[in-house]
């Protein structure tokens, strides 16, 4: 018994024009051959109703679900072109440690394929407040003294940065009548010195992008092949020639269009 979700996308069909033909051999939404500007904006009209059609088709997954969880980082595995074989194991190591007033940095270096040299900093901060601030907010609760505590959590920057310093110095000046202001920490001031690098000298035999994508693949890649000649668009040869907009050439658009309509 059809169900109102295939109700919905019968109309959804329709109206993409994606049905079969009518009796009378006419396409719905079907037009003439154009040339031109003209031809790159039916290609574009093209383009949209497959679009229109793959969003009908798509299945339905819950990410609450374990297997629709297993079917999207599957399918997500597969569009980005993951393989269990190209994941690396990295293997890094702390080269050193820059510390400062309320915590310290880690210098890390590593590597992970063959001939992958890789890098990272890693602060670690002193101060657990945030951390503790659910558990201290309800001692203060149970003892009816919750009006004497403020936590406030500031998204996006480190636990020691200014506004967060200026908020518990602000509370405390409140609570204990102080007045005079202290020193304002200057922002600015650097943590690392140009000496602190997780790498003395970069290693001569690190592998860039290019000579990585070869190394795993076991492919070499013609530097000038270009998207469309992966994904060549489908549409007709005169609605390529014509750039209809600034950002790039129409060729180039529709094969991403085609690249993103790919059936995996």
């Amino acid at each position: 018994m059809p169900t109102r979700r295939d109700l919905i996308k019968a109309m959804g069909l329709a109206g993409a024009g994606l049905l079969p033909p009518t009796r009378g051999g006419v396409a719905a939404g079907g037009t003439g051959p154009t040339h031109g500007p003209n031809a790159a904006h039916d290609a574009l009209e093209q383009y949209e109703r497959r679009f229109a059609e793959a969003r009908l088709r798509m299945p339905i997954r819950n990410p609450a679900r374990a297997e629709d969880r297993m079917a999207i980082a599957r399918q997500a595995r597969h569009c980005l072109g993951i393989r269990d074989a190209w994941v690396p194991a990295v293997a890094a190591e702390v080269a050193r440690q820059a510390a400062f007033e309320g915590g310290r940095i880690e210098l890390l270096r590593g590597t992970s394929w063959p001939g992958v040299a890789c890098s990272a900093l890693l602060l670690i901060p002193q101060d657990l407040f945030h951390h503790m601030a659910r558990k201290v907010r309800d001692v203060y609760r149970s003892a009816n003294a919750e009006a004497a505590l403020r936590a406030s959590v500031f998204p996006g920057e480190h636990p020691w940065d200014t506004r967060r310093t200026a908020a518990m110095g602000d509370f405390l000046a409140q609570h204990l009548g102080l007045h005079r202001l202290a020193k304002a920490e200057d922002e600015r001031e650097p943590l690392l010195s140009a000496d602190d690098r997780c790498f003395t000298i970069w290693p001569a035999q690190a592998l860039d992008t290019d000579h990585l994508a070869e190394q795993l693949t076991g492919r070499r890649v013609d530097a000038n092949l270009r998207l469309w000649d992966v994904y060549p668009p489908q549409v007709a040869p005169e609605a390529i020639g014509a750039d209809i907009v600034d950002r790039g050439s129409t060729r180039q658009i529709l094969a991403q269009f085609q690249a993103f309509l790919k059936s995996p």
